[in-house]
């Protein structure tokens, strides 16, 4: 079983990508977070293998919240889910070792292909966030 903790401000996303999540067999969603400071510390509380977020969120943005994952939490699997796909959120995410980028305006089965692509040891970027890589 595949544990995630999702985080987003927007109430609606986050109950939305819970209830997709958990209607896959071998996923389950473990907490939920709305802004940085709390996928923090969620991430202490629930240990998960992996935390979806997006980059701008309250308190604590989500590129800050990757670096400081990082630094404490190296071999936790990180994806973020985001309406950027412009080439500074990308490049800096990767610099900061993101494992997955997807587009919040993609096909909802996206997510759970990005989460089991990483789970496995390998990497997922939205195929317009791979161009903009490339």
């Amino acid at each position: 079983m595949i544990s995630v903790l999702v985080a987003d401000d927007n109430g609606i996303v986050r109950e939305g990508l819970r209830r997709l999540l958990e209607s896959e067999h071998d996923i389950k969603v473990v907490g939920e977070a709305r802004d940085g400071r709390e996928v923090l510390d969620a991430v202490d509380t629930h240990e998960p293998q992996g935390v979806g977020f997006d980059i701008p969120m309250p308190r604590l943005g989500g590129l800050e919240t990757l670096e400081r994952l990082r630094s404490k939490h190296a071999d936790i699997k990180v994806i973020l889910l985001s309406v950027h796909g412009d080439s500074p959120f990308i490049q800096s995410a990767i610099s900061l070792g993101v494992d997955g980028y997807v587009l919040k305006n993609g096909p909802a089965e996206e997510i759970i292909t990005a989460i089991r692509e990483v789970m496995k040891g390998g990497s997922y970027f939205s195929p317009v966030v791979a161009r903009e890589i490339v």
